[in-house]
């Protein structure tokens, strides 16, 4: 499908390929990753030069799939949710587990 459409794109800018490619990747990468960048492209704050290197190195980083929040979150509530699995395994080894209708409302 990429390849397609820069194939779409070179022909009607007259341009290579590969140029036409790189348009491509640029504008991914304003559009998912660097929304405000491009915002200051648009205005004329800054040039495309200066927006194809920051495109470029930005294309070269990986993407994280969650933010720092995100990963403290889930790794709280693995532990909580392991805590929880052990406690009520001594409580059914001593036989006083609670029944579910009688947990805490948190």
């Amino acid at each position: 499908m990429w390849d397609e459409i820069s194939a779409e794109l070179a022909a009607a800018l007259r341009i290579s390929r590969a140029l036409a490619s790189s348009y491509l990747r640029d504008a991914e990468v304003m559009r998912e990753r660097l929304p405000k960048v491009g915002e200051c492209l648009a205005a004329g704050d800054i040039n495309y030069a200066m927006f194809n290197v920051i495109a470029t190195r930005t294309a070269m980083m990986p993407t994280r799939r969650r933010t720092r929040a995100q990963q403290r979150s889930q790794r709280i509530t693995a532990e909580r949710n392991q805590n929880r699995h052990q406690r009520l395994t001594r409580q059914r080894a001593f036989g006083y587990a609670r029944a579910s209708s009688d947990e805490p409302p948190f």
